[in-house]
């Protein structure tokens, strides 16, 4: 769907055709609490602060009311590397918490937290720090913990993200200080397995998950807290290192440092990293000048290209833990939300012609 001259008209519309696409075609208030339906329901209410649209806030009510307002009770077991054995620690299962919370201040009768409150005080509480075993938990749980710390003016969940984070970075070692981007998990650090040209595999959608997330987590976290430098740090670090890899056509691929791999261009690593980005301008983490034209070379490549005229958002790489192949068709709720983020940011910046 091309669009130029972009306005505040315009983008308000490119986000309600986006999301009433895929809400109409995708049911997303049918599934389950994990992190499929809570990441599009987290842009979802992006959506309806911005156009106060009924249907968006009743479609997310539905969902919640299917959930009982609760978190998702799913343990992974089929592999012990993946599995997180109480399941309020893993923060695909915890995620519909920032969701439940929003949903609350809105209509403060419309369910409860009790539940999910009562998942994230046993999660702080545990002694243990080696739960956010992949990338991708950076996002579901870094802005949410945060979140809850802001709200509850309880510092032990700034502390306990915190520690989750950095046994992830440092312990894991799924942070490369080399190349300043993140593996997905540890069965692609280097020792472990290497691409078919022996190099690194960086997943796109992974490190827009971290860049994404830890940009989503400073919007709670009070600057004065002694952990905003670091992951300010962690998002300068990031965003120079993956603008060297955007296309030429302003997309990033599903394998970020061997682009032919798959070579054809993936939206939700693309959405992700441009949110980041976009979102550490905002915060006055990135210097604008410096790094918004990366961003409009990727808005305008996702709207050139992966979003039709009936508003799918297409190029988007399925559930996944790796670099892969896409298609056209593809779609998912994870990318659509993302770029609802991303279009807010970018409003908010006042960003919104060039």
């Amino acid at each position: 769907m091309y669009v130029r001259n972009m306005n505040k008209e315009k983008m308000l519309a490119l986000i309600e055709k986006i999301n009433d696409y895929y809400i109409d075609n995708e049911k997303p208030e049918s599934g389950d609490a994990g992190w499929i339906s809570g990441t599009y329901f987290i842009g979802c209410m992006a959506a309806y602060r911005l156009l106060k649209k009924e249907n968006y806030l009743k479609c997310a009510i539905k969902w919640a009311d299917k959930n009982n307002w609760k978190s998702r009770e799913f343990v992974y077991e089929a592999n012990p590397r993946y599995c997180i054995p109480k399941y309020y620690n893993n923060t695909d299962n915890t995620i519909c918490t920032e969701v439940y919370m929003n949903l609350l201040d809105i209509k403060p009768d419309c369910g409860t937290a009790e539940h999910v409150l009562n998942d994230m005080k046993n999660a702080i509480e545990d002694k243990d720090d080696d739960h956010w075993k992949w990338a991708d938990l950076i996002y579901m749980g870094l802005p949410m913990m945060n979140m809850l710390g802001a709200r509850l003016k309880d510092e032990r969940y700034f502390d306990k993200a915190y520690k989750l984070y950095s046994y992830a970075k440092d312990n894991r070692r799924l942070y490369d200080s080399e190349e300043q981007m993140w593996f997905r998990d540890e069965m692609f650090l280097p020792e472990v397995t290497l691409s078919e040209n022996g190099k690194k595999i960086f997943w796109g959608r992974g490190n827009g998950w971290v860049l994404g997330g830890i940009s989503r987590a400073l919007e709670f976290l009070p600057c004065e807290s002694k952990y905003y430098t670091e992951y300010s740090d962690m998002i300068k670090k990031m965003a120079e290192s993956v603008i060297k890899w955007q296309q030429p056509d302003g997309m990033w691929r599903s394998n970020i440092m061997e682009p032919l791999l798959f070579n054809t261009p993936e939206t939700s690593g693309t959405v992700l990293m441009t949110y980041g980005i976009a979102k550490g301008i905002e915060l006055g983490v990135l210097d604008k000048d410096t790094y918004m034209p990366y961003v409009w070379k990727a808005v305008h490549a996702m709207c050139d290209f992966c979003i039709n005229e009936e508003g799918r958002l297409g190029y988007v790489q399925g559930v996944a833990l790796k670099p892969g192949p896409v298609k056209k068709e593809n779609t998912q709720g994870y990318a659509v939300a993302a770029f609802t983020l991303l279009c807010e940011t970018l409003l908010n910046i006042g960003e919104i012609s060039i």
